[in-house]
């Protein structure tokens, strides 16, 4: 299967190649993966966390899958793409899955195998049952179902599986392994336990969860890294999507092009500020925004990115001396205070970045995380991250337990979630790494060329309101409702015949 690509260049949504739209649905392990918190009274602000495996999917490949938070008319956010529920079990999940995936009619469906479903003594017949009821909606309606497996727990924090309930966890595993294999190009089943256990204690590796059941950025970085991008590379036959560089922004010419003065990183004029030593680019600026200890060397490298083409990347080289405090934030970001030209009311912006990350070079490594930034400096102050900051997290026993991003040498592609500009004011442009002054380390993050762009036709991941192309109603019950002019509701349907039948709803 070859990918089908969409082309880029300066009229492209984001300038993102899709083979098509994915959903997931599962319980906490999927919906931590999402973010949206309320800005202000009318705006919103969204991140793609860390924590989601999907998230790092996307980021490791440069966006294959549309794969996003919606948003209706209001600015509302409705997370039908990540169906993913904390609590939930199969059965709940399958109550709703016509509802939240398949009305928002995705390519592929992940779902990852259901852990609050063994603890309350489900059967694994039971379990795979629920399962394998999703996978038929999904096979009937055209789509590819991909299983991750039922993941294993560790007892740092009294969560571990029972013996019993371990034997449950693989039988069910074992159960839709078979069931697959019996539909393949259809169904896949993805084994994470190479991943996730510990061979010395055959639980899951301590190092991959903060709780011992939910996985923390190294965890979900396994997972995305090695079986995820594996999946991806066999079934499309892709090592990843590759980049596009639009033309400069052009009112006239290019009005979706980059709004981003400099984005290939020439000259050497560029402005050295607090806690930061070393040359920038012209237009650009570097600086400690939050805290009073890390610090960071600045300089300008050629090597190949993303595509494979030799660039110039911004080198920052962060360090922490172990006198500061946690959550403190090196910046680098466009000279000028904010991006106007451009900048229309009610049109949406997306920012992206390619990044490269260095292994801890010396010392602890000190990034908690790197995090793209789009702001809008209307009053409401919305914006756009990816990646969300590593959290901290208190145990049973009263230990703190710090998200770290992971070590060794990553590479991948920053992409905020598309967001409405709530005024002409001006939207902010940010390249931060969040970071532990309490330990002492460094480690080099590489920045590659950014760019900020005009989405033509505003996001591509529609609500189950709008259409690109057929709608279908799986339920012969469920139908288009229509309101005639005394005020009454109609909904239609077809017979077996194909003819319309309309039924009064009120």
């Amino acid at each position: 299967m070859s990918v089908r690509g969409v082309t880029g260049g300066s009229g492209s949504k984001g300038g993102a190649s899709v083979v098509g739209r994915m959903g997931t649905i599962g319980d906490s392990l999927t919906g931590n993966g999402v973010g949206v918190a309320l800005a202000g009274t009318t705006g919103y602000s969204t991140y793609v966390h860390q924590r989601g495996d999907y998230n790092w999917m996307q980021a490791l490949l440069n966006y294959p899958f549309e794969y996003l938070v919606n948003y209706d008319g209001n600015l509302s956010p409705i997370q039908g793409h990540n169906a993913g529920i904390g609590g939930e079990t199969s059965a709940n999940m399958l109550a709703r899955f016509k509802r939240d995936v398949m009305s928002y009619d995705p390519n592929v469906v992940f779902f990852r195998a259901p852990t609050n479903d063994i603890p309350p003594g489900r059967t694994a017949n039971s379990i795979v049952a629920n399962v394998r009821s999703m996978a038929d909606i999904a096979l009937a309606g055209g789509k590819t179902f991909v299983i991750l497996s039922l993941p294993p727990r560790h007892n740092a924090d009294g969560k571990a599986f029972t013996a019993p309930q371990e034997l449950v966890r693989l039988d069910v595993n074992a159960k839709l392994m078979a069931y697959a294999a019996t539909l393949p190009g259809k169904v896949f089943f993805l084994n994470c336990d190479p991943v996730l256990i510990d061979p010395a204690t055959g639980l899951l590796r301590i190092t991959y969860s903060y709780d011992g059941l939910h996985l923390n950025s190294s965890g979900v970085f396994a997972i995305a890294s090695q079986v995820l991008v594996s999946w991806f590379q066999s079934v499309y036959g892709a090592t990843r999507i590759p980049r596009t560089k639009p033309e400069a922004y052009d009112v006239t010419l290019v009005p979706y092009g980059n709004m981003l003065t400099n984005p290939v990183f020439t000259g050497t004029g560029g402005t050295i500020s607090t806690g930061v030593s070393g040359t920038l680019p012209d237009s650009w600026r570097a600086e400690r925004s939050l805290g009073s200890s890390v610090t960071a060397i600045a300089s300008i490298i050629a090597m190949k990115d993303w595509n494979d083409e030799t660039e110039n990347f911004i080198s920052m080289a962060y360090s922490a001396n172990g006198t500061g405090v946690d959550g403190e934030i090196m910046r680098a970001r466009p000279t000028a205070t904010s991006v106007t030209a451009g900048v229309i009311l009610n049109e949406w912006y997306v920012a992206e970045v390619e990044i490269v990350l260095d292994p801890t070079s010396s010392g602890v490594n000190p990034i908690r995380s790197p995090i793209l930034e789009l702001r809008d400096l209307s009053t409401d102050n919305s914006f756009a991250r990816c990646f969300a900051a590593g959290y901290s997290y208190t145990n049973t026993q009263s230990a703190v337990i710090k998200d770290i991003f992971p070590d060794g040498s990553i590479r991948m592609v920053l992409r905020t979630w598309p967001m409405r500009a709530r005024s002409t004011t001006g939207l902010t442009f940010y390249m931060y790494a969040d970071m532990d002054g309490t330990v002492t380390g460094t480690r080099t993050i590489k920045w590659g060329r950014p760019k900020l762009v005009r989405l033509p036709n505003g996001p591509d991941y529609l609500t189950p309101r709008q259409t690109r192309s057929d709608l279908r109603f799986l339920d012969a019950t469920d139908g288009p409702q229509l309101t005639s002019p005394n005020g009454s509701v109609w909904r239609l349907t077809v017979n077996d015949t194909g003819n319309i039948v309309t039924t009064q709803v009120t």
